[in-house]
């Protein structure tokens, strides 16, 4: 995992990333806590996501994002994490399985 403080988005992305605005919980690991977020935007294989409360103990999360008729789950791996201070300001998740549901979703 890579810690960044205001670095310019251009440098760090692989693929271009868009807006993608949606109430999410992130589960860390095995954890069975869920800790609220707001996705920001998303790539094919990844997205950002505001967080102000989370406790990470493995950099393996799920992040479930409730839709209108179903709840999606997207199994990720933290690639990026961005602290203000002490805390968490948000995370950079790579998808481990961007097929299916989701990318149904973000072809809209």
């Amino acid at each position: 995992m890579h810690h960044t403080r205001n670095k310019p988005d251009s440098e760090k992305r692989a693929n271009p990333r868009w807006p993608f605005i949606f109430g999410a919980r992130i589960r860390s690991g095995m954890d069975s806590e869920e800790f609220p977020g707001i996705t920001r935007n998303y790539s094919v294989n990844g997205m950002y996501i505001s967080t102000g409360t989370l406790r990470l103990m493995d950099p393996r999360v799920e992040i479930i994002i409730p839709l209108e008729k179903e709840i999606l789950r997207l199994p990720a791996r933290v690639v990026r994490i961005r602290m203000k201070g002490n805390r968490y300001e948000g995370i950079g998740v790579k998808l481990m399985n961007p097929a299916g549901r989701y990318s149904d979703l973000i072809a809209h």
